[in-house]
């Protein structure tokens, strides 16, 4: 059985090493973030400090909503579980390779979860019941829908991280969180890593992720590009 991938709660949040949680902080004010050193918490702050302060409503609401707090804390759970999958998942997903350079500036991946009653694991605490990549644009008009709050909705729409940080949104029952990754060179990474696949690999995403997270298989990405490898090559023998 293959391992599972770093528990979320071991890597820093900015360079995304993995160090133990013994050795990493959390952010004193949101408490929702997590880094290996001064250095990287001061460096993740300029972006980070645009989602501290929502996730400190979030936690002054928990203290008289015990429902929402349960709510939050399944949601949490599940999220430190799938996170560093989710990293994968979504770019292969928004390959700007295989579309527009831009693409990771101008489109965000988006989930939408459903409560899975009695899970069999921790890793399938939800179902997904879509995923999508959608422009800026048509998430804006799905945060409005969901009565998201209006200075909720402005500081997202002010937050562009540019071409080289993927935003992942997702939808829960009651629930809202985005995340952010960074990765430099991804153009460069991806031509060597998708090796003229980019197209394929994309269109593939909903399919094998939905199945991954069912099972609770959350180290499904390591074996995705080889299936499609694979996939690729019966295609071509067919044709």
């Amino acid at each position: 059985m293959p391992n599972p991938p770093p528990y979320a709660k071991e890597v820093c949040n900015y360079c995304m090493k993995v160090v133990g949680r013994d050795n990493l902080r959390t952010c004193s004010q949101c408490r929702f973030v997590r880094y290996c050193s001064r250095a990287c918490q001061r460096a993740a702050w300029k972006t980070h400090k645009k989602c501290c302060h929502s996730a400190n409503e979030l936690r002054e609401a928990e203290t008289s909503d015990r429902d929402l707090h349960q709510a939050n804390e399944r949601l949490s759970k599940w999220i430190n579980i799938w996170r560093m999958s989710l990293t994968k998942w979504a770019l292969w997903a928004l390959s700007p390779n295989a579309f527009a350079k831009d693409k990771l500036a101008t489109h965000c991946f988006v989930l939408g979860l459903d409560v899975r009653l009695d899970p069999p694991s921790p890793a399938q605490l939800f179902r997904l019941r879509e995923i999508a990549v959608l422009p800026r644009t048509r998430v804006h008009e799905l945060l409005q829908e969901q009565d998201t709050a209006q200075h909720h909705i402005d500081d997202w729409l002010k937050d562009e991280r540019g071409d080289n940080t993927a935003q992942i949104v997702v939808f829960a029952p009651g629930l809202l969180r985005f995340l952010w990754f960074s990765i430099r060179d991804i153009g460069d990474r991806q031509n060597k890593e998708l090796d003229g696949l980019g197209r394929l690999v994309m269109d593939n995403v909903p399919a094998a992720l939905q199945a991954a997270v069912e099972i609770g298989d959350t180290s499904a990405h390591d074996k995705y590009l080889f299936s499609i490898a694979l996939l690729a090559s019966n295609n071509e023998a067919l044709n």
